[in-house]
């Protein structure tokens, strides 16, 4: 069967559960038409836990050309824009606590709208800026003046997280604790949520967070406080580039507008998802309670949708056990035209194979992607494709996955170089790349296809090029 192979746009690679999958798609109908008149379809693709999100280049498209009209029309809109994507992850982290099915369900679907635009406006934003960008400093300088325009205006939960486990770590060799479980303990009650990215996944240990203050303990206090000096200078030193970046280059209008936001969404993109990991941190008890009340298990409940738990609630029947443990390993969720479908099983791979055709890997060698941090280097390539494989990862390899995220930072402290599937200047490997000078390829699109665990290979960061020698 002819595909039309540019329909759908890959947007993220990891497990996605079917709860998450549906709330997704409604908001990105329902909540996005509401903002911006727009309805953005779906495609989520599963197979043995491993889910493929994707969402139409035509939306994308749509998303991005609003956006940017709606900044044409008012200065303003960016920073309103901003305001209204905190004050929603405010309210959907208050609700969650409240543990309340409906009002959570209902906030979250407000919620979806804004770790949707981004998806959108990244690429047109980015494409806007660099042609600006070539236009008045030339071609060879315009990714190095990019990334003084796109650095983080403030840490995300994520790089704070680190940086307070420093502080913590200097704090006990200043002041000589022999006993700091308290202080651990309370690093821990802070930031546990952040490996919650589904609802039915664990929080980080207490021993997670042990391990790691045990590991900076042994750098010694010099060390530490080099680290915490290096990094408050690297986000002053930041501030002051883009500032005078953007006196040099004399940004007015609407363009001032797009690089704002984008600057902010730098922040902001990583920042909505660890909301969205912390709401799943809170809301978990309630789901827990509905799996015990119903003699379920919580992955089982993480596998219905939003209408299914709303009938279990009310007493009605549910998919059997051996059902829900299929579409936990594999299901396909087409939201399309108002209406979204739902299959497993091998109706599920026919729907999947016309939306997306063959997706087999030709033999390459290479790919092409985006430099995030400049750079090269060679080394062993190590493929992660799940957070549970981060422990294999050993010092001065190269991390190769589709997309990086806070389970992976103790992988990338290691690494020579990252390359990822995924990506723009807005994700967490080109923020954490930046922030521990590592060489950086995003955006490749099958890096994880075409290599393999224990290959040699070359990142070249400067042109983008990442190859098998």
């Amino acid at each position: 069967m002819s595909v039309d192979i540019q329909k759908w746009k890959l947007i993220v690679s990891r497990r996605v559960s079917v709860f998450r999958a549906f709330v997704m798609a409604e908001g990105s109908r329902e909540e996005m038409k509401k903002y911006l008149d727009v309805e953005a379809d779906a495609l989520v693709t599963t197979k043995d836990e491993l889910s493929n999100y994707h969402l139409k280049f035509d939306d994308l498209k749509t998303i991005s050309m609003s956006v940017i009209s709606q900044i044409k029309e008012n200065p303003n809109f960016p920073k309103q824009h901003v305001e209204d994507c905190l004050n929603a992850c405010k309210k959907f982290i208050s609700v969650s606590k409240k543990e309340n099915f409906k009002e959570y369900y209902k906030t979250y679907k407000e919620f979806v709208k804004f770790v949707i635009i981004p998806v959108a406006i990244e690429q047109a934003i980015t494409k806007n800026i660099t042609k600006f960008l070539t236009q008045k400093v030339g071609d060879e300088k315009a990714h190095s003046y990019l990334a003084k325009l796109t650095t983080p205006p403030k840490l995300p939960e994520t790089n704070q997280e680190q940086v307070d486990l420093v502080k913590l770590a200097v704090k006990i060799l200043q002041e000589k604790i022999s006993e700091y479980d308290k202080l651990i303990h309370a690093h821990y009650k802070k930031y546990q949520w952040l490996s919650c990215y589904n609802i039915d996944e664990e929080p980080f240990l207490y021993s997670y967070f042990e391990t790691r203050l045990q590991d900076l303990l042994k750098l010694g206090l010099d060390s530490l406080s080099t680290q915490l000096n290096e990094a408050e200078k690297r986000i002053l030193n930041d501030e002051e580039d883009y500032q005078s970046t953007l006196k040099e280059l004399n940004v007015q209008g609407d363009l001032l507008g797009q690089i704002e936001l984008l600057r902010q969404y730098v922040w902001l993109r990583t920042y909505r998802i660890e909301m969205q990991s912390q709401s799943n941190f809170y809301i978990q008890p309630l789901f827990k309670q509905i799996a015990s009340a119903h003699n379920r298990t919580l992955r089982e409940i993480a596998a219905l949708s939003p209408e299914e738990i709303a009938n279990l609630l009310e007493g009605r029947e549910i998919p059997n056990t051996q059902s829900l443990e299929t579409r936990i390993k594999s299901y396909i969720l087409l939201s399309e035209s108002g209406k979204i479908q739902f299959y497993t099983g091998e109706e599920g791979l026919k729907i999947a194979n016309q939306e997306l055709g063959d997706q087999k890997t030709s033999e390459v060698s290479s790919v092409k992607g985006m430099p995030a941090y400049k750079g090269r280097a060679t080394g062993v390539a190590r493929v992660l494709t799940k957070k549970e494989q981060v422990s294999e990862f050993q010092e001065g390899e190269i991390l190769v996955t589709m997309m990086t995220s806070p389970e992976y930072v103790p992988a990338i402290k290691k690494a020579k170089a990252i390359v990822t599937n995924e990506g723009g200047v807005l994700c967490h490997a080109a923020i954490v790349a930046r922030e521990f000078k590592i060489p950086c390829v995003i955006g490749t699109q099958n890096a994880t296809n075409v290599f393999k665990s224990g290959d040699q290979i070359e990142v070249d960061a400067e042109s983008g090029l990442v190859k098998k020698v």
